[in-house]
């Protein structure tokens, strides 16, 4: 894959309305954190307890995409038990979407899925990364859609795909 046919794919994921549910399922990710880190916070605070929020935000992505129907983009959801907390993927026969916070260890999951965009022609399948950014509240700050052949390989591609507002000013 090369670097127009990445930045075609990741149009036309816009195109097609899976950058828009991909950004509302963060919304509402950030939504679930909230509801469940309220009552932690007032005893035990972010700053002592980083990977306890931390590891809580993923467990909320990993819920809100596994509980949002994908059938309108033919996508289908795949939990997968790696780590502290399950991860889901979306899959079809052209893309392979994983979740992961920004700085994160490069994992086999993710080498799996750079690997995908190493072929040379643009039959099959494709892999995209969905990259958050936590804040210090470890709510999600800002996600983007990224297209890479390894781990510590260079981007062929990278759109925002949170907030929205964001995405809008990219997009028009």
């Amino acid at each position: 894959m090369n670097k127009q046919d990445a930045n075609y794919l990741l149009a036309s994921l816009r195109q097609q309305g899976i950058v828009d549910a991909i950004s509302e399922t963060l919304k509402e990710a950030n939504k679930l954190y909230d509801e469940l880190s309220g009552s932690l916070l007032v005893k035990l605070p972010v700053r002592h307890f980083n990977r306890l929020y931390s590891d809580l935000m993923g467990c909320c992505v990993a819920h809100c995409f596994s509980s949002r129907s994908w059938r309108k983009f033919d996508l289908e959801t795949d939990v997968c038990n790696r780590g502290a907390y399950p991860r889901v993927e979306l899959r079809s026969a052209n893309y392979r979407f994983v979740c992961s916070a920004v700085g994160s260890k490069s994992a086999k999951y993710k080498e799996e899925s750079f690997a995908l965009n190493k072929a040379k022609t643009t039959d099959g399948q494709r892999g995209i990364l969905i990259e958050y950014v936590l804040g210090a509240d470890k709510k999600i700050a800002s996600a983007r859609a990224v297209i890479k052949t390894g781990h510590n390989g260079p981007e062929l591609a990278a759109i925002p795909v949170f907030p929205k507002s964001e995405v809008q000013v990219l997009a028009g």
